[in-house]
């Protein structure tokens, strides 16, 4: 680690300066990957330059990438057995730590905060003036306390989408230097949005740790599957969607959709105006401030809650009655006003722009 420092301080204060100090992004789940996309294409269109890492769920959405550097690791963290809150061994950290020997104009990391890997690396690269990119809008327990309380506070800083997100983490780390920056998926999804057109999309998950998925996508199919609707149903990019094929392969009005071959923003976009239905998605949020009706419908009660359910401006059911009845109700809504009642940034590209370039 001391190495590791005194090499970058050596990069730092020694090497030519540039004007822009090349980031490396450090993906492991498809939230933050969809994030800051928009992020990585603004430094593209400013000819400034990056690198990327991914693990988990974000190696299928980023395989493509020109910016993507290529790891051999030791573990398979695109696995389905493969957990957040596992680390990766030394070897291949020692693998990652190259990275600044071969490319030297790295100054800093862009990391997410789902997993136990992306905290590695950020407490690996000195600190200098690292960015943690919270990107949900509900405050997590279990597994994402452990990752924050993993986190070296000391000189990095933690980006989130609004002042709720960083209330509830600055009372769980005072000392840290937490900044809104806002939610860049917001803006796509507004771009993206179209109206006038009733259909439902669920946007999937996976059971993972006993988190309730597979009774709750069972709920929301025995709630719809004799409706006069249409159904579209967005597989997680962390699986294949076996499960939920399995389940409605006798139902021909609902559609199966990889999120991995059509993105979920386009998906909205071409189904216009889709009532959108969610166990746990932070997607959830964003759809609620592109207009669009949204739905929690959870099988398991107390254990997944946000501000827009708190707040009573989306419902939360937690079986087939109650989800019904939000259903009949449910209609788009005027969301030009929802990012300042909610207090979230709007420009948050150029707020997040602006923290990297700091």
């Amino acid at each position: 680690m001391k190495k590791l420092c005194l090499r970058l301080t050596f990069l730092i204060f020694f090497a030519i300066p540039s004007v822009f100090a090349k980031p490396l992004f450090v993906f492991y789940d498809a939230g933050t990957v969809n994030a800051l996309k928009p992020v990585m294409e603004a430094l593209d269109k400013e000819g400034k330059d990056y690198k990327i890492i991914a693990f988990g769920a974000a190696v299928a959405l980023l395989k493509d990438h020109p910016k993507l550097v290529s790891l051999t690791l030791s573990v398979d963290t695109t696995a389905p057995t493969w957990h957040r809150l596992k680390t990766l061994p030394k070897e291949d950290l020692d693998k990652i730590y190259k990275l600044w020997d071969t490319d030297g104009d790295i100054d800093h990391v862009v990391a997410g905060l789902s997993s136990m890997i992306e905290v590695q690396i950020l407490n690996l690269s000195c600190k200098h003036k690292n960015k943690a990119y919270y990107d949900s809008f509900s405050v997590l327990g279990g597994d994402f306390e452990k990752i924050l309380d993993a986190l070296d506070t000391n000189n990095q800083t933690i980006l989130v989408p609004s002042q709720a997100v960083k209330d509830a983490l600055q009372k769980r780390k005072p000392k840290q230097i937490i900044r809104v920056v806002g939610q860049p998926t917001l803006n796509t999804w507004r771009e993206e949005g179209a109206k006038k057109r009733k259909t439902l999309l669920y946007l999937g998950n996976y059971e993972n740790n006993n988190n309730g998925y597979n009774d709750s996508f069972r709920l929301f199919i025995n709630a719809i599957k004799d409706k006069d609707v249409n159904v579209f149903i967005s597989i997680h990019p962390k699986v294949d969607g076996a499960f939920e094929k399995e389940i409605v392969k006798d139902l021909t009005h609902i559609q199966v959709i990889n999120s991995k071959d059509f993105k979920t923003e386009k998906l909205v976009h071409a189904l216009k105006d889709p009532i959108l239905v969610t166990q746990r998605s932070t997607a959830g949020v964003q759809g609620y401030f592109c207009g669009y009706a949204v739905i929690y419908l959870d099988a398991q009660k107390n254990q997944y809650t946000n501000f827009l359910i708190e707040d009573k401006k989306v419902p939360q059911c937690f079986d087939q009655k109650s989800f019904e009845k939000a259903l009949e109700a449910a209609s788009p809504h005027d969301a030009s006003n929802a990012f300042k009642a909610c207090n979230i940034p709007e420009n948050a590209v150029e707020l997040i722009l602006n923290e990297i370039k700091d």
